[in-house]
């Protein structure tokens, strides 16, 4: 059974409900880069997989399984020993790369301010979920037609 293109206006409608809801994730995550650290914001934006699983479960009924909280548990786990792995900031985990680490921000631009910025960087993981759950709810089945038309 070969599936058919959404119509016109439900395209228009996904597009309306779904891109600015991507376009401030984007701002707020690279607004928040130059007020908060890497490590922060790294660790931050990992939880966009929480709040896209809270938000799938809660809006649109979807249900929680062991695999779907094992995946989000595993991408937290994944983020935290990368952060722990670059302990000493040098970009490294051993020193022992081939690639010097690139010299460090000024004291006065490094961590301008670390609130504001974890707090951006949390807004911009909240859009991303929902984000990717409008385009589950207006486009379950238009998903290679809404990611092909997305970029032109």
């Amino acid at each position: 059974h070969r599936r058919t293109a959404a119509p016109p206006h439900r395209r228009r409608t996904m597009y309306r409900r779904c891109l600015p809801a991507l376009s401030a994730s984007h701002g707020s995550y690279n607004w928040s880069l130059g007020l908060t650290s890497v490590s922060s914001s790294t660790v931050i934006a990992s939880s966009s997989a929480a709040w896209t699983l809270l938000l799938s479960v809660g809006l649109l009924g979807e249900h929680l399984t062991l695999t779907k909280l094992l995946g989000v548990l595993l991408c937290w786990a994944g983020n935290a020993l990368t952060v722990m792995g670059d302990g000493d900031g040098d970009g490294g985990g051993d020193g022992g790369g081939s690639v010097p680490a690139p010299p460090a921000a000024p004291p006065s631009t490094a961590m301008a301010a670390p609130l504001l910025g974890d707090s951006l960087c949390l807004f911009s993981s909240l859009m991303y979920a929902c984000y990717t759950v409008a385009i589950r709810y207006y486009a379950p089945q238009d998903m290679a037609l809404f990611f092909g038309l997305l970029g032109r």
